[in-house]
């Protein structure tokens, strides 16, 4: 992606870089889906969402798990699309999303991981540290690529809300175990790699 844009709006933001690095993926991702979609399942809406936002397609993500929506109201379909806005820079309807998914079931580890991150970019980090460490703590051990995709998605998040934390306050030793239990777990992640590469 662009490292020169003229605004310099994604510097120092790691969701803007997260929604340019998105973007660039998704152009470069044209095969089609590996399911076939059934638009009046929101099981199969929320599956197509997960399958675009691993390929990088936040934007057709995001439609489909509102669609997902719109046929049944589920905190994972909640958390997904928090997440999918954030990446877009759309703070207020993302912590929305949080918060509902959290007041249906306080104890879900996605609405914890969700708020953490709006609370980094308030840079609120005892806050935000808070929420990922009560997130993080519902993990077992094992290898996540067994778990299913939203609880990936939760537990890398997590741990770059962790990272990212430590990396903007200049404590890049604790950021690089952060970054490092994601690569653990999933050693060709993208988003751990990118942070680890940041912090050394």
């Amino acid at each position: 992606f662009h490292y020169h844009r003229t605004d310099g709006t994604h510097w120092g933001c790691a969701y803007q870089g997260l929604g340019e690095l998105y973007s660039a993926l998704g152009r470069a991702s044209t095969a089609t889906l590996a399911i076939k979609v059934d638009e009046r399942d929101h099981r199969s809406l929320y599956a197509a969402a997960m399958e675009h936002y691993n390929r990088g397609n936040t934007g057709l993500a995001l439609g489909y798990v509102e669609r997902a929506l719109g046929l049944a109201e589920r905190g994972r379909y909640k958390v997904l699309r928090g997440f999918l806005l954030l990446f877009h820079k759309k703070y207020a309807p993302a912590q929305k999303m949080f918060e509902e998914a959290r007041a249906a079931k306080p104890a879900i580890p996605g609405p914890r991981a969700g708020l953490g991150h709006l609370a980094i970019i308030r840079r609120q980090y005892a806050i935000a540290r808070s929420h990922l460490a009560a997130s993080l703590e519902a993990w077992p051990p094992g290898n996540s690529r067994q778990w299913p995709a939203h609880d990936r998605l939760v537990y890398k998040m997590a741990r770059m809300g962790l990272g990212w934390i430590a990396a903007n306050q200049n404590q890049h030793e604790d950021a690089i175990q952060q970054f490092q239990q994601i690569l653990a777990r999933e050693p060709d992640d993208l988003m751990g790699l990118l942070g680890k590469g940041n912090s050394l």
